[in-house]
């Protein structure tokens, strides 16, 4: 399914259309919302390692939720999410030089993601411009508590 479809079908399924300052806000109450409960999911795999065995259907739920107020917030403004899409890699192209070509997402979490917040909590935390934002791993004598450091 590809953006435009997504808008079309999703906009069908707002039960407040309107466009006063209720069916407005609510769309961007709802991205903040919905970001708060993906941060929440997430925080609770990293606490609670492989025994939440339900993360990834549950941050899918959210990122699905996320993607539905997206939608709806760019219909209410008269933007076209595809457009958005387009304007936001352009941009990023422009800062960063063009995206290296890698091959089609597979579903599968980069190895960084998949084991970072596992048993071993080793993994870096992420990259900007090339650069390490650093990394953490256990603190050693912790047992069971789960608690980590950020390493430089």
């Amino acid at each position: 399914m590809d953006l435009r479809e997504y808008q079309e079908r999703a906009a069908k399924t707002d039960r407040n259309p309107e466009l006063s300052e209720k069916g407005m806000m609510i769309p961007l109450l709802g991205i903040a919302g919905e970001a708060g409960e993906l941060l929440s999911e997430y925080k609770k795999y990293l606490r609670d390692g492989d025994s939440h065995t339900l993360f990834r259907e549950r941050f899918s739920e959210e990122l699905g939720d996320l993607l539905w107020y997206l939608s709806n917030a760019a219909t209410k403004f008269g933007l076209d999410l595809a457009g958005v899409a387009d304007r936001n890699l352009a941009k990023c192209e422009g800062r960063w030089g063009p995206l290296p070509e890698r091959a089609p997402f597979d579903g599968v979490l980069s190895a960084a993601v998949q084991k970072a917040p596992r048993r071993g909590w080793a993994g870096v935390l992420g990259r900007e411009r090339g650069r390490h934002l650093g990394a953490f791993r256990p603190d050693p004598g912790e047992g069971r508590r789960r608690s980590c450091s950020l390493v430089g």
